[in-house]
């Protein structure tokens, strides 16, 4: 895999100049984000979402991202760089799990956004399995992160300094159980997943 320097650096920027200069987030439950490996999971309202979680933790986070992209070379060079993986979207893809399941292996972060796009009308989708099956796979916790603020806003207004209120909400760790299927233990954590986070909304809006 491509070494993500790309992320450092801009990590390095977000959360020492940008962050502290720009924007205006508040960050409500540091304190329950555990120790790697774990997976990162939060609603997707915006292209910005990704800065947002890369905030919280001075650690790299490797997201997982639409295969669309990756398919013109520059942008896979590019979105590699930024410690990012393709997936296809909408059907089994088994080269996606292994390097997700690689990174866990390896006591890295995985981040990734449940509803599998981004929502188009500010409220939640329905979650896909993916984050439960890599949590249940891997013997990892999820963290719940629940996002405000980011609905429809664009690129360059983004950094308009102290233009936009960001929110985020981080709850407890969910740990699913070994005691059932695989199949059952997916379907019950991704609903534990879905709630959670929805719950974390409700509570800053």
């Amino acid at each position: 895999m491509r070494k993500p320097y790309l992320y450092l650096v801009m990590q390095s920027l977000l959360r020492y100049i940008i962050a502290p200069l720009l924007l205006d987030i508040k960050v409500k439950g540091r304190e329950n984000i555990p120790d790697p490996p774990f997976i990162m999971a939060a609603n997707h309202l915006n292209w910005s979402d990704p800065v947002l979680l890369a905030y919280l933790t001075p650690l790299r986070v490797s997201f997982i991202g639409k295969a669309e992209v990756f398919r013109n070379p520059f942008l896979a060079v590019f979105m590699r760089s930024l410690a990012c993986f393709p997936v296809e979207r909408g059907q089994p893809d088994r080269r996606a799990l292994r390097e997700g399941l690689e990174i866990l292996k390896k006591g890295g972060i995985l981040g990734v956004f449940p509803e599998g796009t981004r929502s188009r009308t500010g409220e939640i989708a329905p979650f896909e399995p993916g984050a439960a099956y890599f949590a249940l796979k891997a013997g990892v916790p999820i963290l719940p992160v629940g996002i405000t603020g980011t609905y429809k806003v664009g690129i360059l207004n983004f950094f308009i300094p102290k233009k936009h209120k960001f929110k985020m909400k981080i709850g407890l760790p969910l740990n699913g159980t070994g005691e059932i299927s695989l199949k059952d233990g997916v379907e019950k954590l991704t609903l534990e997943l879905d709630k959670a986070i929805k719950e974390l909304i409700q509570d800053e809006n």
